[in-house]
C-alpha cells in the first residue's frame, strides 16, 4: 500500500471512530448537498427569491400600515386631549360665570331685603308716631272732658267746653314741651 492509501485509510478510520460515520458516507453526503444546491439554484432560486421579496414587501407594507395607524391614533389622541382641555376651560368659565351671577343675585336679594326691612321699619315707625299722636289727642280730649266734668262738679256751673278744651290743650302742650 502506498503512503497516500495509508493516509486515506487512517483518516477514514479516525473520522469513523470520531463521528461514527465513514468517510465515504461524508463524501456522498457533501456531494448530494452540492448537487441539491446546484439544482435549487438552477430551477427554484428565482422563485424562492421572488417569494422572499414578496414576503419582505408584505411585511414592510404591514409595518408601514401599523406606523400610519399609530400616527393616526397619536393625532386623534392629541386632538381629543385638546378638545378635552377646551371643554374643561369652557366648563370652568361657565362655573365661574355662574358663581359670579349667583353672587350678584345674592347681593341683590340681600340689598332688596334690607331695603324692604328699612321700608317696613320706617312704615312701622310712622304708624307708631301716628298712633302715638292719636293716643295723645284722645288723651287730651279725655283730660279736657274729665277736667270739664270736674270743674263743672266743683263749681256747679256750666263752663263752655270748647273754651275750656282749648285752654286745657294749650296747657297740656306747654307741659309736653317741658
Amino acid at each position: 500500500m502506498t503512503a497516500i492509501e495509508r493516509i486515506v485509510e487512517s483518516v477514514s478510520k479516525a473520522v469513523e471512530s470520531a463521528l461514527g460515520v465513514s468517510l465515504l458516507d461524508i463524501i456522498v453526503q457533501i456531494s448530494a448537498t452540492i448537487i441539491l444546491i446546484v439544482i435549487i439554484r438552477a430551477f427554484f432560486w428565482k422563485k424562492i427569491l421572488a417569494y422572499l421579496d414578496g414576503r419582505k414587501e408584505a411585511m414592510d407594507k404591514e409595518l408601514q400600515q401599523a406606523k400610519d395607524k399609530h400616527q393616526i391614533a397619536e393625532d386623534l389622541k392629541e386632538k381629543t386631549q385638546e378638545e378635552y382641555n377646551e371643554l374643561r376651560a369652557k366648563s370652568q368659565g361657565i362655573l365661574d360665570q355662574a358663581k359670579l351671577e349667583s353672587d350678584r343675585e345674592r347681593s341683590q336679594i340681600v340689598e332688596k331685603a334690607k331695603s324692604e326691612a328699612a321700608h317696613i321699619l320706617t312704615s312701622a315707625e310712622q304708624k307708631i308716631e301716628i298712633d302715638k299722636e292719636h293716643a295723645r289727642q284722645e288723651l287730651r280730649e279725655e283730660i279736657v272732658e274729665l277736667a270739664s266734668m270736674m270743674a263743672g262738679k266743683i263749681i256747679d256751673k256750666e263752663i263752655d267746653p270748647e273754651k275750656y278744651q282749648e285752654l286745657s290743650i294749650q296747657e297740656f302742650e306747654k307741659s309736653d314741651k317741658s
